[in-house]
């Protein structure tokens, strides 16, 4: 289960999720486990597809979005609503397949906080 996964916390160096974010139940639920078994400072990396930002795509994107269920992923998912929802920084941005229609999305999983006195 991506969401509630079996590790215990900081136990990788990186994590990865190809073409999962989507098909969840809660991307940010994900997003939120990814960074508990992930380091302080390591990576997270996501290959999805990610809500566009304007055009006859979006308008498509939003039209389907209630079917859902139906056709197997979401296509709304926002990739700043996720990042920013996380507190995840955006190392690299990366267009990935024939069209671009997928994105690859490197983050830094946010260093340790200094122990308080």
């Amino acid at each position: 289960d991506a969401m509630n996964m079996g590790f215990a916390d900081r136990s990788f160096d990186a994590v990865v999720a190809m073409h999962v974010a989507s098909v969840v139940p809660d991307p940010m639920k994900l997003i939120a486990e990814m960074k508990r078994v992930c380091v302080p400072g390591g990576d997270i990396v996501v290959v999805n597809h990610f809500a566009s930002s304007g055009g006859p795509l979006r308008m498509i994107e939003k039209a389907c979005g209630p079917f859902a269920e139906v056709i197997g992923f979401r296509p709304d998912v926002r990739l700043m609503h996720l990042a920013d929802g996380a507190r995840l920084q955006i190392v690299q941005v990366r267009r990935v397949n024939l069209g671009g229609y997928w994105r690859l999305i490197h983050f830094r999983n946010a260093p340790a906080e200094p122990a308080r006195a």
